[in-house]
């Protein structure tokens, strides 16, 4: 499509494509909120072209980031798409080898004017569920995502780190929201979910992530692996879950040589909804992704955050409000111990119902932010639009 001019309504931006769990439900809760005021083929997604993205969406349309493209309005569709870290342009040739989609929307991130159409085509940018940085002081990174910004017309974040981000850089207008994947209507459907947990043995998700941002989140790797097989018996299971396939080479070689019991997101093999079925059979979870402890929340499953980047532990206490579900740098091997051992002390009925409240207020929190972004197109666009309907 590349050398194709291409038009559409409204264009999605986001890190789609990459066979990310979390980034892939995003994409989806995306068109389902935008198809309540276009047509599938108004809405563009900016990313590389991946079959799989069919399976997810039949309707999808897709712009290559080298398409030649108009649109009418430009949306950041969520998700962490905004940061730097120390390691990161350093280890940028290591992470070409493993991972060239991410090095490839590293690049595009950081030449924002030229990868989205010019600003006389679009008539109005927004931005929904951004989490935004950490990001490194004075980096260009920062200094092109604070530019960008300036030129939005519609930001909601989706934590209060984010929120003081924008407040910096003078952004007053923004506003704190959530994540739309809390809203799961818009991505598929919960499966049933056993909330009783099972003690003989308890069973144990562990979903990773690969850290080559910093060495003190990448330090929670050998230790998780101490932990577990120190505490691997009759009454303790672990099975390790990946989220990104792609992004996770390093957890993928230690599983295989190990090899330990492991879930797998598939785009191509998995629904979204199949595979919250495999999280769903577990006991307790534990998490190295934002979207790991957000799935596990919505499935009602005690969740440990592994404190990798500061965004766990936002969610972590966002959603479970103490200290007994984040396991804190610098990751010591007995206090990850004591913190599974207990999950299922801890998380009383009182707890499950807080987490619930919780969880609830975040999804209505997110279905407000998409309303309002259909309120800000629809003011915006010079069309009538009858066939809008409620999210």
């Amino acid at each position: 499509m590349s050398g194709k001019r291409l038009s559409f309504s409204v264009l999605v931006d986001g890190s789609y494509s990459c066979e990310n769990l979390g980034d892939d439900a995003l994409m989806v809760a995306s068109f389902e909120t935008l198809r309540k005021i276009f047509e599938p083929e108004e809405i563009g997604f900016i990313c590389d072209e991946k079959p799989y993205l069919y399976n997810l969406v039949p309707e999808i349309h897709i712009a290559s980031p080298e398409s030649d493209v108009h649109a009418d309005f430009m949306v950041y569709g969520g998700g962490t798409q905004f940061y730097s870290f120390p390691l990161s342009r350093s280890r940028i040739r290591w992470r070409s080898a493993c991972n060239p989609i991410k090095v490839s929307r590293h690049i595009k991130r950081k030449l924002f004017a030229q990868a989205e159409p010019q600003r006389e085509q679009i008539r109005a940018r927004a931005a929904i569920g951004i989490g935004l940085g950490p990001f490194v002081p004075r980096s260009k990174e920062r200094t092109v995502t604070e530019r960008l910004f300036q030129q939005m017309d519609y930001i909601a974040v989706r934590d209060r780190a984010s929120l003081d981000t924008c407040r910096a850089w003078g952004l007053l207008h923004a506003v704190l929201r959530s994540d739309l994947c809390f809203v799961p209507n818009l991505w598929g459907e919960l499966p049933a979910s056993k909330t009783l947990l099972n003690y003989n043995p308890l069973r144990i998700g562990i979903i990773v992530r690969d850290w080559p941002h910093s060495k003190e989140g990448a330090a929670y790797i050998p230790r998780l692996l101490e932990m577990v097989r120190k505490m691997r018996s009759n009454q303790f299971s672990f099975t390790f879950v990946s989220f990104c396939k792609p992004a996770d080479p390093l957890w993928l070689r230690i599983l295989e040589e190990q090899p330990e019991p492991r879930v797998i997101w598939d785009p191509e093999r998995f629904t979204i909804v199949d595979f919250l079925r495999e999280l769903a059979k577990f006991d307790c979870l534990l998490s190295a992704r934002y979207h790991g402890v957000v799935f596990g929340a919505l499935l009602e499953k005690p969740v440990i955050s592994i404190e990798v980047e500061p965004k766990l532990r936002l969610v972590s206490e966002l959603l479970f409000n103490e200290n007994d579900y984040l396991w804190k740098r610098p990751f010591r091997v007995d206090e990850c111990s004591r913190l599974i051992e207990g999950a299922y002390q801890k998380y009383t009925e009182e707890t499950a119902t807080l987490t619930k409240c919780a969880v609830r207020e975040q999804g209505a929190l997110a279905e407000l932010m998409a309303k309002e972004l259909i309120d800000f197109i629809m003011i915006n666009h010079d069309r009538e639009r009858p066939y809008a309907v409620p999210i």
